[in-house]
């Protein structure tokens, strides 16, 4: 749940005293115009960042950055932008599972990379996963992305404007399978557009 939220970016207010409840399971649409609010909004689901006011509930207990973090998957608008050109795409999906949970073994971590990429209806063979971001293309990176964020098994998953960069035949295909993959992980979902 998130009470009276305000965010302020050099004195522009992006939410203005925002209110809304999210339950689990359920799939919410984010609509809007470009400058609205929205992905700051998504970003403060996240963790990503924090509000200047206003209260951000996790099952009804105060919830911090790292809490909302820990159990929400984020598919970026541009996936380019948050991934490093020279990791391997092994190493762009395990990513935030190595940051949440250094300690488990390293052949987890690859068994888990493997099973999101299936999920995310990509190769999972070795030769596939050493391979860097610019060999794919934008449907397959935006489907990397989607691995990327179900890694860390999040209750919660939100996507924003996934289907801005891909032509229309490939959009309605990815939504199809978000909405899938919200009714086989019982996923909360959140979609920006």
């Amino acid at each position: 749940e998130m009470h009276g939220i305000v965010m302020e970016f050099s004195g522009v207010r992006a939410l203005d005293g925002v209110d809304f409840s999210l339950r689990q399971g359920q799939v919410m649409g984010l609509v809007g115009k470009n400058g609205a609010g929205k992905s700051t909004l998504g970003a403060l689901l996240a963790g990503a960042i924090a509000p200047d006011s206003g209260e951000i509930l996790l099952d009804g207990v105060p919830a911090d950055r790292l809490a909302l973090a820990q159990g929400t998957g984020w598919v970026e608008q541009d996936p380019e932008l948050v991934t490093s050109p020279r990791m391997t795409l092994l190493e762009i999906v395990a990513e935030p599972l190595e940051l949440s949970r250094p300690e488990l073994p390293k052949a987890e971590v690859v068994e888990r990379v493997r099973r999101v990429m299936r999920e995310a209806r990509l190769p999972d063979d070795d030769a596939f996963l050493s391979q860097r971001r610019s060999s794919l293309n934008g449907g397959a990176l935006q489907r990397l992305a989607l691995a990327r964020a179900l890694i860390t098994d999040p209750a919660v998953l939100i996507a924003d404007e996934p289907t801005s960069a891909l032509d229309p035949s490939v959009q309605a295909k990815l939504l199809r399978h978000l909405l899938d993959l919200q009714t086989e992980r019982g996923l909360t979902l959140v979609l920006i557009t």
